[in-house]
This record gives structure tokens, sequence and C-alpha cells, in this order.
């Protein structure tokens, strides 16, 4: 139709997928946003004494507008105490009526660093964004746009590395205030204002330990000061000025002055052999946060000795909460932990530790998978999960934990591990928008099965690598690196995985606007599937041929093929991708003018992946749902649908699709009772 535009997706469901429909004039009607008070603080210590002069130097620095403060020195110093309690007393009285962002960096991890792009999803994410830009600059950008309609906010930026970590956080306006610790002076910021801590004065320092010769070989410093405090508390019948002069002095590698180790070492030696144990593996725990089941397979106890000594090591103060359940580790902390791993932990008990962990979980991987792979049989689908929906919390809690784990199997060279951890989590990444990790996963289990002499497992992964960069935007790339896959499928004979690869071939010429070279790549993998007698193939290539008959206007082809491929998905019990291809169906009932049928096919859809676990797929229906409603001019309706379609593509980042529902809203005409709606978007 003259005017109309159709937009489609081709290939696995993974990240953007169909978006479809009529665009006519855009006008934005929102209304006036109402924002919540963010108090995203952690608790501060209740032991701090001698910084009076430097909590008044940085509320005061507060009540003018202008430049950032950074309190820099060194590790342990007490950088991050000394702004939470400045920022708890400033929220507590009213000063930052827009509320508070607390961001940790983790500068000083690589392991564990943010970029400022990584740093800046999880700020908007705080303000209610549910659909973050990919770009960094263009995170950036709204998170500005965003603080310019809040009251005052404060933001806190945790243990940064570098002014470069930090620039793309800073707000535009001279409304907020920014608060930024770090080791480092930060020269970068010529502007800002730098409080420069040094160690507490003998009095203060004393004030924690009671005790001036146990302070001096604490070295006045707060962090050490408040371990020794909590040693003598536990155990006061102690000599500890005897116990911290003969502990080992080395000094640490970031400069750090000789007695915090001490200190360190006093709390790690007066635990019990089980705690000295656990405290020294779980420098092997990979991410950030640890939780008592992987713990439990990590020292070979049960869940509830492991809760146990997860607590007791609260308790000595080297663990911190996280939420019920989850742990983790200061930064100091865990990098001693990981010193007393590699020096009291023989190299015959460390990896039979980390491989416990790497079983843990990737057999809870691989049963959360038997629930989201689209099709499962019922009898095959683990007890260990009770449905779908709690299999993909399972997996969203644990997403980067389970990233990091691929990683570090790989590193240890444990393909067995790296390849059953890639595929479990790749019906958990078609579900939602995780393309980044999909990447890294998927380039990880191509070099196990590179490292293994697997060529045909390495030749599948390579297709899900090229997949993930058309998800990202590298079109050259993906298409690079799926005609190597096609041509080393080839070789192999590996007719199903080169099906795949056409398959995905022809997504990326789509997206290039190459739609005759895109249906020759479909056809070809259509004709493989058939004769394969594979049915979920032969499902997906007429899809992707009749998304690209629908891009070329070819209406009554592109239904044909999509009504084929949704009988077969019926047949194969495929929730998930049947209500994609009833999506798309309506899609095309929109664009032809058949806007009943539109609407009649997306209901349909909604009821297909209801209790599906696949938010990505109910998001689109609704969509389609609003869509169809717009055209047939039942405003109200439809603004319910694609508010619908936001909350359900919230649960999955899925960015793109939310910003298409949008630009649909921008479409609507304005009345009192869709502004109250625009408003909520």
């Amino acid at each position: 139709m003259t005017g109309d535009s159709y937009n489609a997706f081709i290939g696995d469901n993974l990240g953007k997928l169909v978006q479809a429909g009529r665009i006519g004039r855009v006008v934005v009607n929102a209304a006036p946003a109402t924002f919540q008070a963010l108090s995203g603080l952690p608790p501060a210590t209740t032991i701090f004494v001698g910084r009076d002069a430097e909590l008044a130097q940085l509320r005061e620095a507060w009540q003018h507008p202008g430049p950032s403060v950074i309190a820099s020195g060194l590790a342990g110093i007490g950088k991050t105490e000394l702004v939470l309690h400045a920022a708890h007393a400033a929220f507590d009285g009213g000063e930052f009526p827009g509320g508070v962002l607390f961001v940790d960096l983790h500068g000083y991890d690589e392991s564990r660093c943010l970029t400022a792009g990584q740093a800046l999803e999880h700020c908007l994410r705080a303000l209610g964004v549910a659909d973050v830009p990919r770009e960094e600059q263009n995170r950036s950008a709204l998170f500005r746009s965003l603080l310019a309609h809040r009251d005052r906010m404060l933001i806190v930026l945790d243990n940064a590395a570098s002014s470069g970590q930090v620039k793309p956080l800073l707000p535009g306006a001279d409304t907020h205030r920014v608060a930024i610790t770090s080791r480092h002076r930060l020269s970068g910021l010529r502007d800002a204002h730098h409080l420069e801590l040094g160690t507490l004065d003998r009095s203060a320092a004393t004030e924690l330990v009671e005790d001036p010769t146990l302070a001096e070989l604490c070295g006045n410093l707060p962090l050490a000061l408040r371990i020794m405090a909590a040693l003598r508390d536990e155990d006061p019948a102690v000599d500890w000025v005897s116990e911290l002069g003969e502990a080992s002095l080395d000094v640490l590698d970031d400069g750090d002055s000789q007695p915090v180790r001490a200190a360190f070492a006093l709390s790690y030696r007066a635990l019990p052999p089980d705690e000295q144990r656990l405290f020294r593996l779980l420098a092997m725990h990979p991410g950030d946060d640890i939780e008592v089941e992987s713990t439990a397979a990590l020292a070979d106890v049960s869940p509830t000795r492991a809760r146990r000594l997860l607590r007791q090591l609260r308790r000595a103060h080297l663990l911190e909460d996280v939420e019920p359940g989850w742990f983790t580790f200061h930064d100091l902390v865990r990098d001693y932990s990981r010193e007393r791993v590699l020096a009291d932990e023989p190299a015959e008990s460390r990896g039979p530790a980390i491989r416990r962990l790497f079983e843990y979980y990737a057999t809870a991987a691989e049963a959360a998978a038997t629930h989201l792979n689209s099709g499962s049989p019922r009898k095959e689908r683990s007890a260990r999960f009770t449905d779908a929906a709690g299999a993909m919390a399972w997996m969203a809690r644990r997403r980067r934990i389970l990233v990091v784990t691929t990683l570090t199997a790989t590193e240890f060279r444990e393909h067995r591990t790296t390849l059953r951890l890639a595929w479990a989590l790749y019906p958990f990444f078609s579900r939602g928008d995780y393309s980044e990790d999909f990447l890294a996963t998927s380039q990880f289990g191509a070099l196990a099965a590179a490292r293994a002499g697997d060529p045909y497992v390495e030749c599948e992964f390579r297709t899900h690598i090229g997949t993930a960069m058309q998800h990202l935007g590298r079109l050259d790339d993906a298409m690079r690196i799926l005609e190597s896959a096609r041509r080393t499928s080839v070789v192999l004979g590996t007719r199903l995985v080169q099906a795949k690869a056409c398959d995905a071939i022809a997504s990326v010429l789509a997206d290039l606007g190459r739609y005759d070279a895109a249906i020759g790549q479909a056809t070809r993998a259509l004709r493989i599937n058939r004769k394969l007698k594979d049915r979920e193939g032969i499902a997906h290539s007429l899809h992707v041929q009749g998304v690209l008959y629908s891009n070329l206007g070819r209406w009554e082809d592109a239904l044909a093929a999509k009504r084929k491929a949704l009988t077969l998905y019926q047949a194969l019990s495929d929730r998930q991708r049947a209500g994609i291809v009833q999506v798309d169906i309506a899609d095309d009932y929109t664009c032809m003018g058949n806007l009943d049928q539109a609407a009649e096919s997306a209901l349909t859809a909604i009821e297909t992946v209801r209790g599906a676990a696949a938010p990505n797929a109910e998001g689109m229906a609704y969509q389609a749902l609003g869509v169809a409603y717009h055209e047939l001019g039942r405003a109200l309706e439809a603004r319910e649908a694609f508010l619908t379609a936001v909350r359900k593509f919230s649960e999955c980042g899925a960015a793109e699709q939310a910003q298409t529902i949008r630009e649909y809203l921008g479409e609507m005409e304005a009345s009192p009772a869709a502004k109250d709606h625009a408003g909520e978007v």
C-alpha cells in the first residue's frame, strides 16, 4: 500500500522480532511525568568516627551548583563510607527530593569493572526505563534528558578508575549533584571539587579499637580498624596487639599499608577451619553475587550447612548481604580471598571444587532449558522447576553469573561444561533481548567445540554468532561469519546446519534490502529441510520465506507460507513460535487493510503465548493488537494493548520494540483518556 511501512523480523526469536504495521502522521501525546524519589543508597556502617570535617566539606559542596565532588584516597581509607553517611544525612534532610542513584563501578577489578555504558544501563533502569538504548552515547543522552525533568538528585559513582568511566554519567544540568569515589585524583575532571582523604587521626582510630597500639598496627585505616573492632568484640580475651604484630605484612598490590592485609589475615585466622576453607573457595565463585546452592556445590556441603557458613562469614565482616540468600565480597576482601585460595588451598582440591560449581550451574541451566525449549515434551521437562516462568526467573537472576561461568569454564578448558552452558542458555536468550550475552556465549561455545575437535558443533555455534551480530546491527560481520559457516557446513556434509545458515543469511540479506537474494537463500533452506524431513526446520524456513514475501508486498504468498508454518508449529506444540507466526499474520492483515482479521489473529496469538514464559512474544502480540485497534478507531483499547506490550517487553529488555510502541502511541489523536495513558508510558 502506498505510504505504508512494513517492518519484520526474519530468523530466530532473539532480540528484535516482528514489528509491522502502518505508520501515519506522528502526534506525541504525553502527560506530565510524576516521578518517585529514589533511595538507592546502601546502608552506611554504624562504626564511623573521625570524619566530621570531611562530612562538613562534602555537605557544603552540595549546597552550590556546578562541579562534581571527588573523594579520593587509598583503598580502605573510607571514601565510600564518607559519601554514604553524607548522602544519607542529606537525603533524610530533604536536600535531594528527586532521590539518590548509587552505582559501584568496580573500577579496580578487571573482572567486574563496569563500562560507562553498563553503568548508564543501571541508572536508566533505576529511573524506570525498560527500553535502554544499546549505544553508550544514546544511553547518556537519554539519562541527561530524564534528569532534566527531575527534582534535584544526588548521583554517587563509587570506585571509579578513570575520568572516562564517569564522564558519560554526569548530568548536563547544574540542578543535580555528583559524588565520586576513586583511588585516583581523576584530574581529567578539571572542574571537580577534590576531597582527598588521609588516615584517621590517632584519637579517632583509637576510639574504634580502644587501643592506641592496635590502632597504629592497623595503620589508622578505617577498613582495617572496622575489621579489628569486630574481632575484639567477638573475642576480647585475645591479645590482639601480639597477634597483629606477628601476622604477615606484605604490601598490597594497590599500595595499601601493610596492616590492612594483617587485619584480613587475623580475621581469616580467627575463623574455624571450615569457614576458612569456604572463605578461600569463594574466591573462585563467578560473578559478583554468591548464592547458597552454588556455595554448597563449591564446598561440597549441604545447602543448610552452606547457609550457616555464609552467615558466619557475614558476621565476621568478610561477606556482605545483597538480598536474602545472596552475599557478596568487598573488593579488598575478595582480593585477599584470591590470595588465600592460591596459597592455602591445594591445587588438587581447587580443581574438583571449581568443577563441582561448573556441574551445579550446567545441570541447573539444562534443567531450566527443558522448560524453555520450544515444543519440549512435558515428560522431558525437569522436575527441578515447576514451569517455564520459574525457569525464566531462575535464569534471569543468574544471567550474568551463567555468562561468567561459561567464560571461566572456557578458560579452564572444560569444553564439555562450556558447551552445556552455551546450549542451555540459548532458549533463554531467545525469549528476550540479550544479544551481547548471546554473542559472548556463542563465541565461547564455538571456541570450546574447536578445542574439543568437533567441527560440526563449532559450525552450528558460528551460525548463532552470526545471528547475534545481526541483532547488534553488525550486518557485514554477520554476513561474513554466516557465509563461512554455510561453506563449512557444505564441506562437512551437515545439511541441518547448512539450512540454518541459509535461513540466517536470508535474514541478514533482508535487513540489507536484498530481498531477491534473501528469497533464494530461504528457498534453498526450505528444500534442504524438506529432504531431511525436519518439521521444525521446515516451519522455520516457511516463516522466513513468508516474511520475505511480506516485505515485497506479496500478501497472498506471505499468508500461504505462514499458515503452513503455523500448522507445523502447532503440531510440534511450539507455542512461542506459533504465536510469533500468528502475530506476523496479524501484521499482514493490517497492511492489507483487513483490520478485523488482524485483531482476531492478534488475540489468537495472545492466547497462544499466554503462560508460555515468552514475554517478548507476548509483547509482540499485544503490539499487533494495538496496531489493529488503532486502525479500527478503537483508541482507548489500542492504548491498553500498547501499554501491556510495554510491560511485557520490559520483562526481557527489548528496547527497540518498546520504542516502536512509543512511535505508535505518537500517532494516536489526543484525548483526555489518551493523555492519561500516554503519561504512563
